[in-house]
C-alpha cells in the first residue's frame, strides 16, 4: 500500500514509521482501528510505502475494504530505529517475517544515495512464499551494489515452489558463518522481545558487542 499525500511534503528518516487510523472503519474491535506501521520505502520514492500481512482482525479487515484512493489518517514519522550515524562499520542485520519492512527502506536509501558502506541482510522467513519483497532484495543484491542478501528458511518443506538456500536452525555460528568476523560490525534487530531476546544473544555469541547492536522491538498488530 503506497500513501499519496498529494503534493505535501512528508519528511521521514529510513526505519522510522507511522500511525495508521481507518476513519470510519466497517469493522471493530478492542483494539481500536489505529496501528503503528514501518514505513517501507526510502525517502526519494514518491509517497510513502506501507506493507503488512492482513489477518482476521478488525483493523486489517477494515484496511482490506478501503478502494483505491480511500483517506486514511497518518500520523508521524516515530521512532529511531536506522542506520547509525557517522558509523561507516558494516551493517549486519536480520529481519523476520514482515520485520522486513524498516530493513528495505534502510537499504533503498542506501543504494539510492550510492553509500559505500557494507550492508548484509539475514532474511528469516518460514517458506520463500512468506518472504515479503524477496524478488525485489534479491535482485538489488544482482545489480552489483554494496548490499548482500542471505534469505533463510526456517519450513523449506511447506514451500509450493521448493528451496534450495539456507534453512533449518539459526544459532552464533551460523551467525559467523555468514556475517564473518562480527566484532567489527554494526548489528540491526528488529522483531517480538521474544525474537528481538534470541537474536540479540546469538550476536554476543557470535562476537558483536552489545554496545553495536540496534534493536526496535514489534510488538505485532
Amino acid at each position: 500500500m503506497r500513501l499519496d499525500f498529494r503534493g505535501n511534503a512528508f519528511a521521514f528518516q529510513p526505519g522510522q514509521l507511522v500511525r495508521v487510523t481507518v476513519p470510519h472503519p466497517s469493522h471493530q474491535d478492542a483494539k481500536g482501528s489505529t496501528r503503528s506501521l514501518s514505513i517501507a520505502s526510502s525517502p526519494r520514492e514518491p509517497g510513502i510505502l506501507i506493507a503488512t500481512r492482513l489477518t482476521d482482525s478488525a483493523f486489517k479487515r477494515s484496511l482490506a475494504e478501503l478502494p483505491v484512493g480511500a483517506a486514511l489518517e497518518v500520523s508521524g514519522p516515530f521512532g529511531k530505529f536506522g542506520l547509525a550515524p557517522g558509523s561507516d562499520a558494516p551493517a549486519a542485520m536480520v529481519a523476520g517475517g514482515i520485520g522486513i519492512t524498516p530493513f528495505r527502506s534502510m537499504i533503498r536509501d542506501a543504494l539510492d544515495r550510492r553509500l559505500a558502506r557494507p550492508l548484509a541482510l539475514l532474511y528469516l522467513n518460514r517458506a520463500p512464499e512468506d518472504a515479503a519483497f524477496l524478488d525485489e532484495l534479491d535482485a538489488w543484491q544482482r545489480e552489483g551494489t554494496s548490499f548482500r542478501l542471505i534469505p533463510w528458511m526456517t519450513e523449506p518443506e511447506k514451500s509450493a515452489r521448493g528451496w534450495n538456500g539456507r534453512s533449518g536452525r539459526l544459532d552464533a555460528s551460523a551467525l559467523r558463518e555468514v556475517f564473518g568476523d562480527l566484532s567489527r560490525q554494526d548489528g540491526y534487530v528488529i522483531g517480538s522481545p521474544r525474537l528481538m531476546a534470541s537474536l540479540t544473544q546469538m550476536f554476543q555469541e557470535a562476537g558483536l558487542s552489545l554496545a553495536r547492536i540496534f534493536e526496535d522491538e514489534f510488538m505485532g498488530y
